[in-house]
């Protein structure tokens, strides 16, 4: 029953309906969501890092499973990823948590820590941060080779990661550090040269010496080389 109240006079028309109000044709919750078991078969595609197309094949080939339309799929994967790979986005407050949590250096030779970082806390924040392991910090006292280049083949909150690392004389790559930054001028790579350095010295003795640099064309990598090793570096474009 409802009422309706008529604009242009006084009225009141009353609607009644005869028919018993049921509730026969909406159907089960179970009819509508996607069904426990289904779920569990879909999580364990989630986990092998299928795509959804994927995971929609694999689901129309298992008997007695019932796969959830394309729309239902995206929603569940939408709502799961959060739970299993926590958010998208980090906020500063909590990256600052996680760099002084890992500030310390291991026992572990191939534990991570950061080894040198800058978060600047203004109207647009900003950081630079860079971590590596002892094993492969110590590769640094046996060359004097130095790779560095932002690669946007591996990116970490939309930004590039900064790699940096030598050759031997078989022209094998071997890693020494990896950095990120919300930036890549100067001093975001002085920073790390820097950082490296001064890292090198205090669990080496060991004075780092680079005369040569593997980069692109970027002043910002050269002018750093110079202000951390004050010498002009022999540099091989890349």
């Amino acid at each position: 029953m409802y009422l309706l109240f008529v604009n242009d006079c006084n009225d009141i028309l009353i609607f009644k309906t005869t028919s018993e109000h049921k509730h026969d044709q909406i159907g089960t919750r179970s009819e509508y969501g996607i069904p426990e078991n289904v779920k569990k078969e879909i999580n364990k595609l989630f986990d092998l890092r299928l795509k959804p197309k994927a995971i929609l094949e694999a689901l129309n080939n298992m008997t007695g499973i019932k796969a959830p339309s394309k729309r239902q799929l995206n929603n569940y994967l939408y709502d799961r990823r959060p739970e299993k790979f926590g958010r998208a986005a980090i906020y500063l407050g909590e990256l600052e948590k996680w760099i002084f949590d890992r500030t310390t250096i291991p026992d572990d030779e191939n534990e991570v820590f950061v080894f040198s970082y800058h978060v600047i806390e203004a109207e647009e924040p900003s950081f630079r941060l860079a971590l590596s392991t002892k094993i492969l910090l110590n590769i640094v006292c046996s060359t004097d080779i130095l790779h560095i280049d932002a690669t946007y083949k591996l990116i970490w909150q939309e930004l590039p990661i900064l790699v940096l690392g030598t050759t031997d004389k078989t022209c094998k790559f071997h890693l020494l550090c990896l950095g990120v930054s919300t930036n890549e001028c100067q001093e975001d790579f002085q920073m790390i040269f820097d950082g490296l350095k001064e890292k090198v010295l205090s669990l080496f003795d060991h004075v780092m010496q680079a005369k040569v640099l593997v980069c692109d064309a970027a002043y910002s990598i050269r002018n750093a080389f110079i202000a951390v090793f004050g010498t002009t570096p022999v540099i091989c474009m890349c």
